[in-house]
């Protein structure tokens, strides 16, 4: 396979490296004519709790388009379809490809992870006019791929959403849920420990920055508000009221970081 591209550009690539490795000569197989061939391409797609990435590539391994749009996860974002479906048409746009030009697409989706989930994963792919196969996997598995290069390893992610997964020696794949685990240190529980420390009163001088920060985030005048706003929910789902936490926790990364980088001064 044609690597040089391919592997320059970032994990992505590495769903298109597995049909590269794989699938490329049984599609040449089935092709017919040489115009075909010149206009076929795949897609890989690596779908997060935050954003959706897809790549369009031709069958000599040449990266002809690259999109971005919102997150790919449904019960992180009820538009995770939606999104996907406008990164996909997005990228074959400026490719210059149309949905009957795809010829194999391989997509990470953070909905997936056993057998039952597929259907959602399918559902979510479902483009009328693109009838090409699929693989589908954990969106955890292009990042691994990515650092492992298909070897054994155990990868820890902790952004938007978080996961432990592994790809052992013999080649299974397995996630910290398969043992009934969950790890609560993804981005909107850095930001309800900070929102619940305020309320508490369990700040210093020095978190005024970040207060500020908070509130006006929430669009509320003062930590009375915000306690009134905690109260009743946020007046939001379970859902939504986990994505806005989750957009927050920026703000709290960034004041930590300053936090260290002013401790760091002190000491010269």
């Amino acid at each position: 396979m044609m690597k040089s591209e391919v592997e320059e550009n970032g994990k992505v690539n590495w769903l298109l490296n597995f049909y590269f490795t794989n699938v490329l000569e049984e599609t040449k197989e089935k092709m017919n004519g040489e115009k075909q061939m010149i206009r076929a391409c795949v897609i890989g797609l690596e779908g997060g709790g935050t954003n959706s990435r897809v790549m369009v590539a031709d069958l000599q391994g040449h990266v002809l388009a690259y999109q971005e749009s919102g997150s790919a996860h449904p019960y992180r974002d009820p538009k995770a379809k939606e999104n996907i479906q406008m990164a996909i048409l997005g990228a074959l746009s400026t490719a210059e490809r149309s949905l009957e030009d795809v010829c194999y697409v391989a997509a990470g989706l953070p909905c997936y992870q056993q057998k039952e989930d597929l259907p959602l994963a399918k559902s979510l792919l479902y483009i009328d006019g693109m009838s090409c196969p699929h693989r589908i996997m954990n969106d955890s598995e292009v990042g691994h791929i990515g650092a492992f290069l298909f070897d054994p390893g155990i990868m820890v992610v902790s952004g938007t959403g978080s996961i432990v997964m592994g790809y052992t020696e013999k080649g299974e794949v397995l996630f910290n849920s398969t043992f009934g685990h969950y790890a609560p240190t993804a981005a909107r529980y850095l930001s309800y420990q900070a929102v619940h420390s305020i309320l508490a009163d369990q700040v210093q001088f020095e978190d005024k920055a970040l207060i500020q920060e908070v509130l006006r985030f929430w669009q509320v005048e003062g930590i009375d508000e915000l306690r009134e706003l905690h109260l009743h929910h946020f007046y939001m789902d379970k859902a939504e009221r986990d994505r806005q936490f989750g957009l927050m926790a920026p703000i709290v990364t960034r004041a930590a970081a300053q936090s260290v980088f002013a401790m760091k001064l002190s000491l010269l």
